[in-house]
């Protein structure tokens, strides 16, 4: 374990775009102190591996969005899409914005493009799961927990929707 946790503090540190798959393996690592560290290198990573100009950006997008403020954070954000579409936290940003915007497909698509660029990017699975139960789509949002939780094991409270979600669809169709 102590080599599994340098090299994943080591990564979060020096790492870039290429050691963003390296530690989405290791979030699921049998340790939970080595799942601790990637996670948070990761997500460090994900902001970390853009340069610096679309950085900036990036991180006011973020703030905009914590904050809520989802129409002040679109334009920005699109902007971002377009100047730097290879990051997949810009469609990860861009894809919280759409969703505070009640614009779930917009949302829906964001999210995909975020997990093409990142397979690992489990907060964008769960923000696919979360518009795909909002349109109604369980089976779809069902596949989209389950991946989170197969990168993040985690996440209980997913575990748990995965299970309430899958007795909803079954009485949906036994109806």
């Amino acid at each position: 374990m102590p080599n599994r946790y340098a090299a994943a503090v080591a990564l979060g540190v020096v790492g870039n775009t290429a050691s963003l798959d390296p530690l989405g393996r290791a979030i699921s690592d049998a340790e939970r102190g080595v799942r601790r560290v990637a996670d948070e290198s990761f997500r460090g990573l994900l902001v970390r591996s853009a340069e610096p100009k679309h950085r900036n950006r990036l991180v006011q997008v973020a703030r905009l969005n914590e904050q809520g403020e989802h129409a002040a954070a679109l334009a920005p954000a699109l902007i971002l899409a377009d100047q730097a579409p290879e990051y997949a936290e810009v469609y990860h940003q861009l894809a919280i914005c759409w969703y505070g915007l009640d614009q779930f497909d917009a949302a829906t698509e964001a999210y995909h493009n975020c997990v093409v660029h990142c397979r690992y990017h489990y907060p964008a699975w769960l923000g696919m799961a979360r518009c795909r139960i909002v349109v109604g789509d369980l089976n779809s949002a069902i596949r989209s927990l389950r991946r989170a939780v197969e990168i993040a094991p985690d996440l209980e409270a997913a575990r748990v929707e995965i299970r309430a979600l899958e007795r909803k669809a079954q009485q949906d169709s036994a109806d």
